[in-house]
């Protein structure tokens, strides 16, 4: 059985763990692009910033414009995946996030104001703290 563990993790716990079977591994960093250089995508008062990813999916690397947004289902017919910080301190009050899209990365919306989120059933992972910190006014 593998479990992952967060920083931090006293070493008596990784000992308890690794006495019951367990293997320890450090929380996986973002892929590295594969090629090109960051692009944009504008569309109804949303830019958002992105890029190739080797697995063949798009990673948002950045939004700015209105406070409820809708990430996109595809760019360039591939699918879409919201990366790290992506929307980080973007005071979003509402967002949408549509059947199609394939992850959310760790803090992708850290730091927002969200009062109000859909998130379909397809997703296939939510990283650790992607919604973390939630600032209600």
């Amino acid at each position: 059985m593998k479990v992952p563990l967060a920083y931090g993790i006293a070493a008596p716990i990784i000992l308890a763990l690794f006495t019951l079977g367990c293997e320890y591994h450090e929380p996986l960093e973002p892929p590295e692009p594969s090629f090109g250089m960051e692009k944009m995508l504008v569309s109804e008062g949303m830019t958002f910033r992105y890029k190739y990813w080797k697995d063949g999916i798009i990673q948002i690397t950045g939004y700015t414009g209105k406070t409820d947004a809708t990430v996109p289902q595809t760019i360039d017919g591939m699918p879409v995946r919201v990366g790290t910080k992506a929307f980080y301190k973007m005071n979003l009050t509402s967002l949408t996030i549509p059947p199609g899209v394939v992850g959310i990365a760790y803090a992708a919306f850290k730091e927002y104001h969200l009062t109000e989120i859909e998130i379909p059933g397809g997703i296939k992972s939510i990283d650790d703290s992607a919604f973390m910190q939630n600032i209600r006014s």
